[in-house]
């Protein structure tokens, strides 16, 4: 019989919260007890976050799942002094939560999810006043561009100095790619001693029954054939979802400057074409700016790109892939991208356009399994963005008449799918756990996951 071994989970965002992290970190919770390990949850209470809350996610946390939840200063208030992160804004309430459930648990194993990173300063004080192995999960890498404003230089100044002194506590590396990991090793040399791993956003298909009964859900998406739904002028739409960063902008221009070369060449077939982007910045209701529309407007596309700025709920982002002629993967300039969004596309069974960077974790899974709408920059060859207009223009041609397969795929026969799936993913975290400590005997032989798993 498995011992039982408690991981305490510290992430500020968690369902109802749909951000990025709370995805992660509700897949974990539903999953560890697989691997021996209980979680944990200590987060911040819905009531102080300011993104809409996605009940329907609540579902998918497993019953019984202990979460304690903590108060954060209000956001209207810290907005005055500039201070609007989640994790700044409930630190010290998250700080005395994770140090008492820590106390009280014996040999205490603390994952911390960044983002935010700010986050990453309870390790020291975990390690300090709980004795607790901290292992850092790392959804997206602590790189903050000092980009002019007063507020951009000292973020990134606070990263530049905060980070290493944080990761001294640390005891364990995880990142949703291989290349993060490498990255915070090399900029901080005093964690290549520790353990490390790195799966990339698992999926669970479960949640596609989040969507069986949405209304909003097109029948085509229901289609085994994954018959195309289709507008009665032909249009196509081809669908994007998910905030766009700033190394992301680059890349969307590539893929507009095709949309023009398309436009230019056939006016009739390339204004059947339209772009729909959704969810395109993190930011508030309030204060979601549209991140592409000086790109579209410079390019005279106003009338074929629709862009939704404001973050979309996880399962209307799940019923708008199953409703699009094409979903779309949109890459970055960064080697250690990783799309979060990547499964619930495939899952969606619709045509697949990609503009990703070779030899990316992505765009290696989609040349696998033979996506034809896939175009890489980046290459051994060095094509750079410049270079690929023509092929995205190809591409985005093969939709419009109808030449762009639906990816079918099976997530139970595919290894290659296999390894994104949820508990695959939380199992490469319970070994780095594992290797970590959590009750292993000093000396002792350190059992992998998997081994845990079938004793």
């Amino acid at each position: 019989m498995i011992p039982e071994r408690r991981c305490i989970i510290v992430t500020p965002f968690f369902p109802p919260s749909g951000m990025p992290p709370a995805h992660r970190a509700r897949l974990f919770a539903r999953h560890l007890p697989t691997f021996g390990w209980t979680p944990i949850i200590v987060t911040v209470d819905p009531r102080d976050r300011e993104e809409a809350a996605e009940p329907e996610l609540e579902a998918t946390v497993p019953a019984g799942t202990r979460v304690e939840r903590v108060r954060a200063w209000p956001a209207r208030l810290t907005r005055r002094f500039g201070i609007g992160d989640l994790a700044l804004r409930a630190l010290p309430a998250l700080a005395a939560r994770a140090i008492r459930v820590a106390r009280e648990t014996p040999d205490p194993v603390v994952l911390l999810i960044v983002p935010p990173w700010y986050a990453l300063w309870l390790a020291p004080l975990l390690r300090r006043w709980a004795n607790a192995r901290v292992v850092v999960d790392y959804v997206d890498p602590w790189r903050i561009a000092a980009t002019g404003t007063f507020k951009s230089r000292v973020a990134a100044w606070v990263a530049a100095r905060t980070e290493g002194w944080s990761l001294r506590a640390v005891r364990g590396l995880f990142a949703v790619s291989d290349p993060i990991v490498a990255d915070v090793r090399a900029r901080f040399p005093q964690v290549n001693g520790i353990p490390g791993g790195a799966a990339p956003y698992g999926f669970d298909e479960s949640d596609l029954t989040l969507i069986a009964d949405d209304p909003r859900r097109p029948e085509a998406a229901t289609s085994d054939q994954g018959t195309r739904a289709r507008l009665t002028d032909g249009t196509r739409r081809l669908v994007y979802v998910g905030a766009l960063s700033d190394a992301q902008l680059p890349v969307l221009a590539t893929l507009l400057d095709a949309m023009v070369l398309l436009r230019d060449r056939d006016p009739v077939a390339g204004g059947r074409l339209r772009l729909e982007l959704f969810g395109t910045t993190y930011a508030a209701p309030e204060r979601a700016v549209a991140r592409a529309s000086a790109l579209v407007v410079a390019r005279g596309l106003d009338a074929l790109v629709y862009e939704h700025p404001m973050r979309v709920p996880y399962v209307r982002a799940l019923s708008l892939g199953a409703g699009a002629d094409a979903n779309l993967i949109l890459g970055d300039t960064t080697v250690y991208y990783a799309a979060s969004k990547l499964m619930p596309v495939l899952a969606a069974r619709r045509p697949v356009v990609a503009v990703v960077r070779d030899a990316t974790e992505p765009a290696i899974l989609l040349r696998r399994l033979g996506c034809r709408g896939l175009v890489c920059y980046g290459t051994a060859g060095g094509a750079s963005l410049g270079t690929v207009v023509l092929g995205i223009a190809s591409v985005l041609d093969d939709l419009l008449h109808d030449r762009l397969p639906v990816m079918m795929v099976d997530f139970r026969a595919d290894a290659s799918l296999q390894s994104r799936t949820a508990e695959r993913m939380t199992g490469s975290l319970a070994d780095v756990l594992e290797r970590v400590g959590g009750d292993q005997r000093p000396g002792a032989p350190v059992a992998t996951a998997v081994e845990r798993q079938a004793s």
